[in-house]
């Protein structure tokens, strides 16, 4: 932005034959001339400031200004954009028509004052951060336009390759020539100079075979040109000619005074004097869109004349290869004929062109450009080209077309696809939703949630987002809905967050079909699996009753000879033996059924894992004899802590033991390793029997998998094919994994079994003396419920117990107990469970502190309330589940 400065006169001094240079300083200390390499000033003297006359200003391009100032404007950072000093130099020249104005400036004595506005003009320095190359064009004093420019970058160490082109009438008469000579020999790699001196013979043409001969990279290249009009018109039109852009080319002609007609000559290209400001704001919105832009020029046939760097970066096309070349080569197949027609019908008729088009690359790729065409006149109003300005929008576009894609999936689902927003208020609303739920979107749109929630499922989704929003994990689950009908309507639901692009959270978003059938099927095969689970058993309950008692009788009853009995006895075991065999198929069958419906429940307590090995042994020891084979187990020494169910773990082991002696051969030995890794407890069961196909390791676990039945010595009872299955399930309840290894046939199999372990010792360094309160003004409930816990915790658990509210504050301010759980009875004498609670929330010495309610009272105003009082878990006696209670306490301590 331009400004006006007071200045005064430091000097005047001849530089050359026919050359003065003059020096200015700002006579304000805190008034600073900023400026870029090239631009140029305004001088006024004071002496014309009021005559309304061409003499009362001149421009002057700024020639230098001092190098310990600039660096210590560089160092102070004050601006980033130009170089803030105190003092400025211009130069002239002494030749006719010499105008007034120069000579008063001439006879102006150091210290006169003047007025010094500017900076102006847009031949400064392209900002760039690759090395690029630079061309100047300098007819005699327009040398002055470029010496500031020449230094910054030689000194400074700037990312351009600089090339000067200098015609002067002689080397005499060239201002500043040892300058420049000096910066071409110091700065080889960075400065070239070529002078065309007339007094060295014959002038050197400057025309389009001079440029190509001398400058490579004529095409690619920045181009500046100073000096007196005719000259920059020769060198403007030869560029031209080469096909040079105007964008890469800025002219100024040598800045003085045409005497013939009274006005300042055209500054840069195109640009009218009377606006310098608005060139230079011009300039830098031709840079903004270069920068940003991919621009091209064709001619009035279409052509390309131009193509700036972006485009060539983007179509894949060096600048050669698209001169000449029409805008079909671009023409990727996209749009009609049709399309192509308007465009060209619009342009044609001098109207501007404004569209999306979808273009190939040299590559093959394909780029989209949001594109405006205008065309551009000559002095009759004839078009003579056309200018396109493009900018890349290949991104937006597939995301454009990812986000139709996802809609259009969302909208065609069957399953009911509804985000709503943090107050519940419904946001959207698929196709799948109308058809599960009865509303349309438009009447779905703008209202809360709560429409399709049943009464009982009201709170449902609020917990949900809490869970959520705390980073917890909310898996699948199967719920009820209501259709606009008022029926209920069974659904298996998926909820997940809405984020925006920030990350925050803005909403849910939940997915959910209809799994009425699925429900009536499965009622249907659990009243199936009853039925058969009811007439199966009884009849092998009989068999077994009188297996039973037929083994009675034959050992009290005499009369048969003792083959005959021995006999008997065998047949009675038989039919024993296979009565067991059938009960376990079909409880593996039921089992397996609970599994697929979600139906198992495990009844989980912290137990050692080698109890259950011990256990799982102890029960498979007759059948592994019977088979014949050993087995030798190895277990650590240091208890292995887990979180299971233990029956269920037995049951895991068992059947991978059954399994390793039934697929293998009489004699053979079987391996149990009972270790621990890092954070997990590993069961490895290796046999030496028939081992496992390479190609069913990856379906061993698959429902109704089995080994092959035609290999000699093996048992030949291999059982449904659903055990594996079973055991792995159960494996993944408990959280853990089951592999198995095997190197092909009568090779062996290695089943492991991994469960995560629960660092007990941890939680009790954690909490060495975690102490719980009972509080209940009926003694034997309270010991009662005292010794349980005791019975059920660890060893570092301490457990006392008290008879009413008041004994229990009493012992708390004692410091006889300092308990991190307290349990409450709610109606006692005195103060009651609600009173006592709320004490306690209030003493800060008890902040961590947690309460649980056990009370006789269950009605949901009651849990209201003790949730008010500050209780943090409420039971309702007598107390269903222990477990449950045990839970919250040990996971709470291990927090």
């Amino acid at each position: 932005m331009s400004r006006i400065f007071e200045a005064k006169l430091i000097y005047s001094k001849k530089i050359a034959e026919d050359t003065v240079e003059v020096r200015f300083g700002i006579m304000i200390a805190d008034q600073k001339f900023c400026h870029q390499p090239g631009q140029y000033l305004r001088l006024t003297l004071p002496k014309f400031l009021f005559i309304d006359s061409i003499e009362n200003s001149r421009d002057f391009s700024i020639l230098s200004c001092r190098r310990e100032q600039r660096k210590q404007a560089t160092k102070q950072k004050q601006n980033e954009d130009c170089n803030c000093e105190k003092e400025v130099a211009i130069a002239f020249r002494l030749t006719e028509p010499f105008s007034k104005f120069k000579k008063t400036l001439l006879k102006l004595p150091a210290g006169s004052p003047v007025i010094i506005s500017g900076p102006y003009g847009n031949m400064t320095l392209p900002k760039t951060k690759e090395r690029i190359s630079l061309i100047f064009f300098a007819g005699g004093i327009g040398i002055t336009a470029f010496i500031d420019k020449i230094t910054s970058v030689c000194e400074e160490g700037l990312p351009y390759q600089l090339t000067l082109i200098w015609a002067d009438r002689s080397q005499k008469k060239a201002a500043y020539y040892e300058v420049v000579r000096k910066y071409a020999e110091i700065c080889p790699d960075r400065f070239r100079l070529i002078t065309l001196f007339k007094d060295k013979g014959k002038a050197i043409k400057i025309d389009s075979a001079f440029i190509k001969k001398n400058v490579p990279n004529y095409l690619t290249a920045f181009w500046q040109i100073a000096g007196p009009t005719p000259f920059v018109k020769t060198c403007d039109v030869q560029l031209s000619k080469l096909g040079i852009s105007d964008d890469k080319i800025t002219c100024e002609d040598y800045i003085g005074y045409n005497l013939t007609n009274g006005k300042l000559r055209t500054r840069g290209r195109n640009i009218k004097p009377e606006n310098e400001l608005g060139r230079k704001r011009f300039g830098g919105f031709l840079e903004a869109i270069n920068a940003a832009a991919m621009v091209t020029e064709t001619d009035a046939r279409g052509n390309i004349t131009f193509a700036n760097k972006q485009f060539t970066e983007i179509s894949k096309y060096s600048q050669e290869e698209l001169i000449g070349q029409n805008h079909r080569l671009f023409k990727s197949g996209h749009h009609t004929t049709e399309f192509y027609q308007n465009l060209w019908r619009t342009i044609s008729s001098g109207q501007v062109w404004r569209g999306e088009i979808n273009n190939i690359a040299k590559d093959g790729s394909y780029f989209w450009a949001d594109t405006s065409i205008a065309p551009v006149f000559d002095n009759k109003g004839k078009i003579m080209k056309y200018v396109a300005v493009r900018f890349l929008i290949t991104d937006r576009k597939e995301a454009e077309d990812k986000a139709h894609y996802l809609v259009s999936v969302v909208q065609s689902s069957n399953d009911a696809i509804i985000s709503s927003n943090l107050d519940n208020i419904i946001t959207t609303w698929n196709k799948g939703a109308e058809n599960l739920y009865g509303y349309t979107a438009t009447e779905a749109i703008g209202r809360n949630h709560s429409i399709i929630l049943p009464i009982d499922c009201h709170n449902e989704l609020a917990e949900i987002h809490e869970k959520l929003q705390k980073g917890k994990a909310v898996p699948n689950y199967e719920t009820k809905r209501k259709h606009k009908d008022g029926s209920i309507v069974d659904v298996a639901m998926i909820v997940s967050l809405v984020l925006d692009a920030d990350g925050e959270i803005v909403g849910l978003s939940t997915i959910a079909h209809d799994i009425t059938e699925k429900k009536k099927f499965d009622k249907k095969k659990d009243d199936f699996l009853a039925v058969l689970s009811h007439e199966l058993r009884n009849p092998l309950a009989a068999i077994l009753l009188y297996t039973q008692l037929a083994q009675a009788k034959l050992k009290t009853t005499a009369g048969y000879d003792v083959l005959i009995r021995a006999e008997l006895a065998e047949a009675i075991d038989t039919i024993k033996k296979q009565a067991g065999n059938m009960t376990s198929l079909i409880n593996d069958l039921l089992d397996i059924g609970r599994v697929i419906n979600n139906k198992i429940i495990l009844h989980v307590k912290k137990t050692d894992l080698a109890d259950c090995v011990r256990n799982a042994v102890k029960t498979s020891e007759s059948f592994i004899r019977e088979r014949q084979n050993t087995l030798s187990v190895s277990m650590p020494e240091q208890p292995l802590i887990v979180e299971v169910d233990p029956v269920r773990m037995e049951q895991i082991i068992v059947n991978i033991l059954s399994n390793a002696s039934r697929y293998s051969a009489p004699g053979k030995p079987i391996e149990l390793t009972l270790g621990a890794g890092e954070s997990f407890g590993e069961i490895q069961i290796k046999d030496y029997g028939r081992g496992i196909r390479k190609d069913m390791i990856g379906n061993i676990f698959n429902m109704f998998i089995q080994a092959d039945k035609d290999s000699a010595g093996y048992n030949q009872n291999l059982g449904l094919g659903i055990g594996l299955s079973l055991i792995k399930n159960l494996v993944e309840l408990h959280g853990g994994t089951i592999t198995v290894q095997s190197d092909g046939p009568d090779k062996g199999s290695v089943f492991t079994v991994r469960i995560p372990l629960y660092y007990v010792s941890q939680a009790e360094s954690k909490n060495p003396n975690t102490q719980i309160l009972v509080v209940d003004d009926e003694k034997e409930a309270a010991d009662g419920l005292a010794e349980l816990l005791k019975i059920n915790l660890p060893h570092n658990y301490i457990i006392k117990s008290t008879y009413s509210g008041d004994m229990a504050l009493e012992m708390i301010a004692a410091g006889s107990v300092s308990p991190k759980f307290i349990m409450l009875d709610i109606a006692m004498p005195g103060k009651n469970g609600y009173e006592v609670a709320k004490i306690i929330k209030r003493d800060t010495k008890l902040t961590g502190t947690s309460l649980i309610a056990v009370s006789g009272f269950g009605q949901e105003n009651d849990k209201l309330k003790a949730k008010e009082a500050g209780f943090d878990y409420y039971f309702t006696k007598p107390l269903a589940n222990v477990d449950e209670l045990l839970h919250i306490i040990q996971k709470s301590d291990n927090i």
